[in-house]
């Protein structure tokens, strides 16, 4: 078990991000023989029955730069093209595609230059499911908490964290990879920002994966899929 105190790193990315944005280059000024990473994510929101997806590119490998894509290359979610472009983004993800009605196959088009196409289609599937089984309905600010969860226990390359929301506030978020387990700990710590009350809990799987289907030569691909539950909760 671990607790990521991420709000504060977070904060000092977004600031430098706004300022500076993510080192980016035209995808028209790269040699189209150099082959490009393709980086996809998709949430799902088992309780709204929502879909968020995001999406940028890389040139030659994953540690390349970032790529804004012109001319003839371009990127669509199920035909559509991004609701919103950015490269000021705390995630690194240029292209998104925000609160898509239903759990969605998910299939991303890459074109490249107008004369290759890369097809990658994820579902919520391809992913464990999760849903809250005890210990979320009620939350202790004086004592540790166990969050038990139904759904298979973590297996290698998952991970499982939980945040409290209140009132625009938000608690730490604690996170868990360890393989085999199947509840998540909220320490008392985690919980020092807020207050007795109603809030909300949201309780996530998470599974990257190093390959994807249709990759560019021998760049390589990736892709991070999450399943979200959400609940009520009384902090007392």
């Amino acid at each position: 078990m671990k607790t990521i105190k991420r709000f504060l790193i977070i904060a000092i990315i977004a600031i430098s991000a706004i300022f500076t944005g993510c080192e980016s280059r035209d995808s028209d000024m790269i040699l189209p023989e150099n082959p490009i990473f393709q980086n996809y994510f998709v949430k799902y929101n088992l309780t709204t029955k929502q879909t968020e997806a995001k999406a940028t590119f890389r040139t030659i490998d994953k540690t390349g730069t970032r790529l804004v894509l012109k001319g003839k290359s371009s990127i669509m979610l199920n035909g559509k093209k991004q609701d919103a472009f950015s490269t000021a983004v705390i995630d690194g993800y240029f292209y998104s595609w925000k609160n898509q009605k239903g759990l969605l196959n998910a299939k991303f088009t890459y074109v490249k230059n107008g004369t290759k196409k890369f097809n990658n289609t994820f579902s919520s599937k391809d992913i464990s499911n999760i849903e809250f089984k005890s210990g979320h309905d009620k939350l202790e600010l004086k004592k540790d908490n166990t969050i038990i969860w139904k759904g298979n226990p973590i297996k290698a390359g998952e991970e499982v964290y939980v945040i409290v929301y209140q009132r625009g506030k938000t608690s730490a978020i604690p996170s868990t990879s360890k393989i085999g387990a199947t509840s998540i700990t909220i320490k008392k710590e985690d919980l020092k920002d807020l207050k007795a009350g109603k809030a909300k809990i949201h309780l996530t799987r998470k599974l990257t994966k190093n390959t994807i289907k249709e990759e560019d030569g021998k760049a390589g691909g990736s892709v991070t899929l999450e399943n979200l539950v959400v609940a009520y909760t009384i902090l007392k």
